[in-house]
Order: structure tokens, then sequence, then C-alpha cells
């Protein structure tokens, strides 16, 4: 009873079972009449109702429990709830601080973009114009390259060319050795028939120009041995003769004269005049004059050179 009252002033659910009263006033007087008369009846009258009294308290008991724990239930929904909802408050607050930073930051990577973007369309087209530039660079590259290699192919001709005239002069100044030799040869043999068969050779064809050339230096000298006297005529230089004997030895034959790099377009020789020092022999100028009178070699020719006489 204790515990109805407690649950029903607490939670006000039920009735106060504290205090039995009827529902029926009018049947209080017949129920107390019979059990004044009968005191046995009253007596299980009594069993009756307080029977009847802690089944009501044991199902309300059971109600009470049920009830309770349902109520703990919602309790701690409502607690789990109300948690969830912190949470959330909470979570919301920390969000919207966090996009308002995260708006900020890309806001400001979109101004970053924007740069970038300007820089790259602009390095874009530097790099088109260097492209450019690059290929007018290789294309004269290109043509400078065709240029210089047929430079060096007109100098490779050019090269094989002048070893072919190299090669030329090469056998022209081996037979003029030969004849040379062949000459000196003759000469201390018999210089009276060479020197005769030369002159006769001389005057029978006209002079060359390194024959004129030497003549003018064969002038010079017989003027600078002769100073009183005028020059020889060409009948008299055939005649001429030196004085059997010069004070100065006879030097020895100078070497012949470098050839020109340029071939000349006729086949003639080309010797060293003669100096007219005060040191030059009869000797000397006998074996320039007959240099000077000696057939121009055809080198074109195969024919051989003049062979030794062996008698």
């Amino acid at each position: 009873m204790a515990c109805g009252s407690v649950y029903a002033a607490e939670t006000q659910l039920g009735r106060d079972l504290s205090t039995l009263e009827l529902t029926r006033p009018d049947l209080a007087p017949e129920r107390a009449r019979p059990t004044r008369d009968n005191p046995s009846i009253s007596r299980s009258t009594s069993y009756m109702s307080s029977g009847s009294v802690h089944e009501a308290i044991r199902f309300l008991q059971a109600e009470h429990e049920t009830v309770l724990s349902g109520l703990h239930q919602q309790i701690q929904l409502l607690q789990q709830r109300c948690d969830d909802l912190q949470f959330e408050a909470h979570l919301r607050h920390v969000t919207q601080t966090g996009e308002d930073a995260l708006r900020k930051q890309v806001s400001e990577l979109k101004k970053v973009l924007e740069e970038r973007t300007g820089r790259v369309s602009q390095l874009e087209g530097q790099l088109a114009e260097q492209q450019k530039l690059l290929a007018d660079e290789q294309e004269q590259h290109r043509w400078r390259e065709v240029q210089l290699k047929q430079q060096v192919e007109a100098g490779e001709q050019r090269v094989a060319e002048l070893r072919g005239e190299v090669a030329k002069l090469r056998a022209q100044v081996r037979d003029l050795r030969v004849y040379s030799s062949a000459l000196r040869t003759v000469g201390g043999r018999g210089p009276s028939t060479a020197r005769a068969s030369s002159r006769t050779s001389t005057s029978a064809r006209p002079l060359s120009r390194s024959s004129r050339a030497s003549v003018g230096s064969l002038d010079s000298l017989e003027s600078h041995a002769r100073p009183d006297k005028a020059p020889l005529s060409p009948g008299a230089r055939n005649t001429f003769s030196l004085p059997p004997t010069l004070p100065a030895t006879p030097p020895s034959l100078p070497p012949l004269a470098s050839l020109p790099s340029p071939r000349p377009s006729s086949s003639n020789i080309v010797l060293p005049p003669i100096s007219a020092g005060q040191g030059v022999s009869r000797p000397h100028v006998r074996r320039q004059l007959r240099l000077a009178s000696a057939p121009i070699l055809d080198i074109e020719r195969s024919d051989p050179p003049p062979q030794r006489d062996p008698a």
C-alpha cells in the first residue's frame, strides 16, 4: 500500500489504495448488516477482500515495474538523443568554421590558378617564338652546311688538280735534270759541236720568253763587263767570246729557280737570270748560254731522254 501510495503521489499514475472506499455507497449498509448478523460470513468476506487487495497490489507492482522499465528505456533514449544533438551542434560549429576557412582557401587557390594560367599562356607564346627562331636557325645552318660541303668538294677537286699539276711539274723537273746532265756530258766531250748545234737551233727558231730573259741577262752581263763599249748586236752575240782568264774562281752551277705556282700556258722553261757580278767566270757564262739555247721540251711526248755516247 505504501508503494502504491508513493507511486500514485509521485507519478500520478493509478489510484491511492490506502483508503478503500466502496464505489457504491448504497450497498455498504447491506453488506454491513449480514456481517453483523453472521460473523463467519463477515470473516470470509474479509478474507476475500484481503486476497483481492493483495492481488491488486501484485498487479500494480508488476505494472509499476513495467512502467519503470519503460521509463528507464525512454530516459536512456532521450539521453542518447541529447548526446547526439550536442555532438551535432558542436560539429556544426566546427564544420561552419572549417567551411569558412576552406572557402577562403578555395578563393585564394582560384586566384593563384588564374595567375598560373596567365603565366602558362605567356610561356606558351614565348615557346612558340623560340621554336620559330630555332627552325629558322636550323634552316640557315642547313643552307650553310650545304654551301660548306660544296666548298669542300670544290677544294678537294682543286687539290686533286694541283696534285696532278705538281706531279707533272716534278716530271718536268726530272726531265730537266736528266737533260742538264746530258748537256754537261755532251759539253765536256765536244763543246764546240754542241755549241754550233745549239747556235744553229737558236737562230732557226724564234726566241721564247725565257730565252729573251736570258738574252737580257746576257746583255746586262756584257754591258757590265764592257762599260765603255756599246751593247753587242744579235749577230755579234753568236761570236762573243770572253777573255781567256778571269781572276775569280768559277762558282758552282746555281740551282734551278723555283717554278711558279700557276702552270704557264706554254712549256717554255724559265731560267734564272745571269748575275752581272765581278766573280762571273767564263765556264759559268757558257753553261748559262747552253741552258738558254737548249731546245724546248714537250712533256706530253714520251720521247726517251738523250743517252750518253758509249764512245
